[in-house]
């Protein structure tokens, strides 16, 4: 899984998401309903190739912070059965979008013909869009600035 390519990727999803009654305690239904059948976003604007895919291990101390826990990189050829993505969004990278969705995709592929290192793709220069790993719907939508980079990072266990 580590030698795959991994893209994180952004969408519009469905601005009728934006109407949801978030005092209704099962709100979070209506956004999800079909997530999971999902194969891809329901309106992707692009997606942006992992910084760094590296095994970790659960670590109290670990340099690695997650919403719910922390993790420590593997030392050099130590495998586990944890998979940690990086992804930090460049400057223009989906800029002034309305993002609804995000998700983790495993063995994406460009399109052939594109510039060498290239790092941020549309959906149309896309010859393959991989496996919807992880599919994560906001709340509430957000309004993507040109002016920061954005961090996205995720645990994969297999």
């Amino acid at each position: 899984m580590a030698q795959m390519a991994w893209h994180v990727a952004l969408g519009r999803g469905n601005p009728a998401w934006d109407a949801v009654d978030r005092s209704n305690p099962l709100w979070q239904d209506a956004l999800h309903p079909d997530a999971a059948q999902a194969r891809g976003l329901v309106a992707e604007i692009g997606r942006r190739v992992a910084d760094e895919v590296a095994f970790v291990v659960p670590d109290a101390q670990g340099e690695i912070v997650l919403p719910d826990s922390r993790w420590k990189r593997c030392a050099a050829g130590v495998v586990s059965q944890h998979l940690y993505i990086q992804a930090f969004l460049d400057y223009p990278d989906a800029a002034n979008e309305t993002v609804r969705e995000i998700g983790l995709f495993a063995g994406g592929r460009p399109a052939d013909g594109l510039p060498p290192g290239q790092r941020w793709f549309a959906p149309g220069q896309l010859a393959g869009v991989g496996h919807l790993m992880r599919l994560v719907r906001y709340a509430v939508p957000v309004q993507r600035s040109p002016s920061n980079r954005p961090l996205f990072h995720f645990v994969e266990t297999f």
